[in-house]
């Protein structure tokens, strides 16, 4: 069979757009459990044919997707080919085809499932933080556009008696708002088709070497690529991969384009004789520190012990930094919520203020 991929950066595949955690059944938290469930059962000698007619039972609202599973293991398919039914992502399926390949499939996936948990724990962490930066936006929008309504007729009545720099400036800003909102939202729609196409014509690891060279939120990337990498190696030399076999299986693979273009590069700088830690740094994706942790493995012969710890604590510091970073955003916009909400308070006050002067 053949695994691989003609510029898979090119292949947009919009069901799968359609397909995500808010329009299907099968969240993370519930693809960790069946797969939970099919790795105990594994671990008893149970046959995967025979787990899926199980799971039918267990999981009754997604009875359909494992009877087409059921007749997927009878026509022959591998697992990793039939966990599209789940949603699982590429990543996800990429590890498992990689246990699969290998002997104690079922401890393979249970280690599996229970990343997949602990990335769910995260995320729902950081949902649970964003909501209060966008609630602030949403309360800015309504706010402005709630001053239209009810502030402009009396700030045009003010202007009548004397005006200000400072008034007339507000008032040209609160009757221009619907045209002035517009133009923002067909900016950011003009610069949302344009990351679009550039995504659509740009090696994913090109586009890689950008995204950790943004300000401000390029740190998070770079950090996010290198837990992303650790924990995949450590993955593969834990199952016995020496450095040629893993480029080679990231090379063919076709579920994650990233890891594919990412194969091609390290099978480039294998191919002129460079080790593999000093490949791992002259990309300039991951952070510094990871290819010492490389090249140390290699020389304690614990690459899969190593990477394995730096991923983990990676991935803390990713989570850490996202935290900061939004708790820094939450201050800043409720500080601009505060401004503004003074700001409309002293512009309501200026007349009666100019009229005392007056007297």
């Amino acid at each position: 069979m053949d695994l691989s991929v003609k510029q898979p950066w090119r292949n947009i595949k919009w069901k799968q757009l359609l397909t995500t955690e808010i329009t299907t059944s099968w969240k993370p938290s519930l693809q960790a459990a069946v797969l939970l469930y099919i790795a105990e059962m594994l671990q008893e000698g149970f046959q995967l044919i025979d787990i899926c007619r199980f799971l039918i039972i267990i999981f009754p609202k997604q009875a359909k997707d494992f009877e087409k599973m059921a007749l997927g293991f009878e026509n022959g398919h591998h697992f990793y080919e039939l966990v599209g039914f789940m949603k699982i992502k590429g990543n996800i399926v990429y590890q498992i085809k990689v246990a699969e390949s290998f002997g104690q499939f079922g401890y393979g996936l249970e280690e599996i499932a229970k990343y997949i948990q602990e990335q769910d724990i995260h995320m729902r962490r950081l949902r649970s933080v964003m909501i209060y930066p966008i609630m602030l936006m949403l309360l800015m929008v309504v706010l402005m556009f709630g001053l239209r309504v009810f502030l402009l007729p009396q700030l045009a009545v003010f202007m009548q008696n004397g005006s200000s720099q400072l008034l007339a400036s507000l008032i040209f800003f609160l009757e221009h708002l619907p045209i002035i909102a517009s133009v923002v939202l067909g900016i950011i729609f003009v610069l949302s088709m344009a990351f679009y196409w550039w995504q659509k014509q740009t090696d994913p690891l090109k586009q890689a070497q950008v995204y950790v060279k943004l300000p401000i939120i390029g740190s998070l990337f770079r950090l996010y690529y290198t837990q992303f990498f650790a924990y995949e190696f450590s993955q593969l030399f834990k199952l016995g991969y020496s450095v040629k076999q893993i480029i080679t299986s990231l090379k063919q693979q076709n579920e994650v384009p990233f890891l594919h273009a990412f194969g091609v590069y390290l099978e480039t700088q294998y191919l002129h004789g460079r080790e593999f830690s000093d490949s791992l740094k002259q990309i300039n994706v991951f952070t510094n520190e990871f290819s010492a942790v490389v090249m140390q493995g290699e020389l304690l012969n614990q690459l899969a012990v190593k990477t394995r710890l730096y991923s983990q604590r990676t991935l803390k510091r990713l989570y850490a930094d996202i935290d900061q970073k939004i708790k820094i955003t939450q201050s800043v916009l409720f500080l601009t919520v505060a401004i503004s909400v003074v700001v409309v308070y002293l512009i309501l006050m200026l007349p009666m203020l100019t009229m005392l002067e007056s007297i």
